[in-house]
């Protein structure tokens, strides 16, 4: 298949990708996005896939929005629902879902999170 000149080689690039339809949209495409990454993932060599699984816990950084939190845990539940979780990746997705599990942001006279905790509760 020819190349398009908009096709990337960089990986961080893929991480802007991911990030960015989590951030952009609601509930329903965020967990289809999180099916889908589960699903490219499972075709994947275990190297590539540990990159996706680095781009996916990136999402968790405290400059992200609570979408890409959200988002984030969709995509790790996925993950796990399919096996692709190796033992040695556990310590670092175990600490950003017990942060998810008490995610809690103040917006005006109301807190944001709910969602967030939902779906780290669904990774356990």
């Amino acid at each position: 298949m020819p190349r398009r000149s908009d096709d990337s080689e960089n990986p961080r690039d893929n991480k802007f990708k991911i990030g960015t339809i989590f951030f952009l949209c609601d509930t329903i495409v965020r967990w289809s996005a999180a099916k889908g990454i589960g699903l490219i993932t499972s075709r994947l060599t275990s190297a590539l896939a540990d990159e996706v699984l680095s781009s996916v816990l990136e999402l968790f950084s405290p400059g992200e929005g609570d979408g890409s939190w959200h988002g984030g845990c969709l995509a790790l539940a996925e993950l796990a629902r399919r096996g692709l979780l190796l033992p040695i990746s556990f310590p670092k997705v175990v600490s950003v879902v017990v942060k998810a599990l008490h995610y809690d942001i103040r917006r005006g006279p109301h807190s944001v999170g709910s969602h967030v905790r939902d779906a780290a509760a669904y990774v356990c």
